[in-house]
């Protein structure tokens, strides 16, 4: 099978996610993905892009993120661009879910659970994170 790719450009606006959604989860499914790994794999995407707009951009609207949503022959690979603030360094490592009262916490562990690999970098200040699901 051929290399597709998409990219999906948002600005850091909560109330565009539900969009950005659909989207990714159509794209998932076309290729190849079942409901319930369709449904996990857009849950990683939509936690990462929610930790960019509450966190890195502390909220703050009209601030561009890009999705770059690539199917390999064997896998998905989702880039995500922004130029927020850097998250804390190391805050992939935390892969365990807090506990039920923690304020704070669970997307990075959802990430973390619902991606084959996801890995982050700083490049020419952006955020670069990448997000993996094998098919």
């Amino acid at each position: 099978m051929t290399t597709s790719a998409t990219l999906l450009t948002l600005d850091s606006d909560p109330t565009k996610l539900g969009d950005l959604q659909a989207r990714v989860d159509a794209l998932c499914r076309d290729a190849g993905l079942d409901s319930l790994a369709a449904c996990e794999f857009t849950t990683a995407i939509i936690e990462a892009v929610t930790n960019s707009i509450k966190h890195g951009y502390l909220g703050e609207p009209g601030h561009p993120i890009r999705v770059h949503w690539r199917r390999a022959h064997d896998s998905i690979d989702i880039e995500i661009r922004d130029r927020a603030q850097p998250p804390p360094a190391g805050f992939l490592d935390h892969a365990e879910m807090p506990p039920p009262d923690a304020e704070s916490g669970r997307g990075i562990a959802m990430i973390r659970a619902y991606a084959d690999s996801a890995r982050y970098a700083r490049v020419d200040d952006e955020n670069v994170l990448n997000l993996t699901r094998r098919l």
